[in-house]
């Protein structure tokens, strides 16, 4: 089983996350605090979401292969 940072899912998300960090860094002051912020934010909350689905789907698979 692949694990959770070998995922393509997993590379495009830190991939956007690390796209939105340099490309905040160019912004004014006010910007970077206020919307770069925020931005990166929504792709750490995206990342914490898709890795919990992950998880659930490995969970219920390990499951249903114990029960057949």
């Amino acid at each position: 089983m692949a694990l959770s940072h070998e995922l393509p899912i997993y590379r495009d998300i830190m991939k956007l996350l690390s796209l939105t960090i340099e490309k905040t860094k160019c912004y004014p002051r006010f910007y970077r605090y206020t919307v770069g912020e925020k931005m990166v934010n929504i792709n750490l909350d995206i990342e914490q979401i898709e890795m919990m689905k992950i998880s659930m789907m490995i969970e219920l698979l390990i499951k249903y292969n114990n029960d057949a």
